[in-house]
């Protein structure tokens, strides 16, 4: 997981060939948000330029902007099936989360139902409301019906325990 100012960002997934995309998405990024790269992962490129791309101000099109640009790049350079995300996003108040594949058939991400299965996971989960909620990859089996599988294409909000999904889809540079 990566965290700048109030953002909490963890990726689960790939850039496709990142190394041969590295330089071009590194000078993407905003350069206030340039010094903050820490290490060489794509993950971390990719919270810095959901940043860079107004995550900050909507978090639905940064991700969309962050994406887009993604696989504009890998176009460029002959990349195919350039991304594969499954996307957990935090300001504090919000929980976020993106399901997401160039070739349309991501990792898997699900939403818990309701409190009891975000306790299951976090049994110190007591101190949190009654609005928790969590998101994972693969459920507890002994939990599967606490836990809400999140289609392809997906931008999930969660917010006070009120849970939205909308369809997902980049946008081009």
């Amino acid at each position: 997981p990566f965290s700048h100012d109030k953002w909490l960002f963890v990726h689960n997934g790939l850039i496709n060939e990142f190394a041969r995309l590295h330089r071009d998405l590194a000078f993407a990024i905003s350069p206030e948000l340039f010094p903050h790269i820490g290490g060489s992962t794509d993950s971390e490129l990719m919270f810095l330029l959901a940043l860079t791309f107004g995550m900050e101000g909507d978090v639905r099109t940064g991700i969309s902007r962050m994406a887009g640009f993604i696989e504009h790049a890998a176009e460029k350079h002959g990349i195919e099936d350039a991304l594969q995300m499954t996307l957990g996003i935090s300001d504090g108040e919000s929980l976020f989360a993106v399901r997401y594949s160039t070739v349309g058939n991501s990792r898997s991400l699900f939403h818990s139902a309701s409190r009891d299965a975000t306790m299951e996971i976090a049994p110190e989960a007591g101190r949190f409301s009654r609005d928790a909620r969590a998101i994972v990859s693969v459920p507890l089996r002994h939990l599967e019906g606490e836990w809400v599988p999140v289609p392809e294409s997906s931008f999930v909000t969660i917010t006070k325990g009120e849970v939205t999904c909308e369809t997902f889809a980049p946008i081009a540079p």
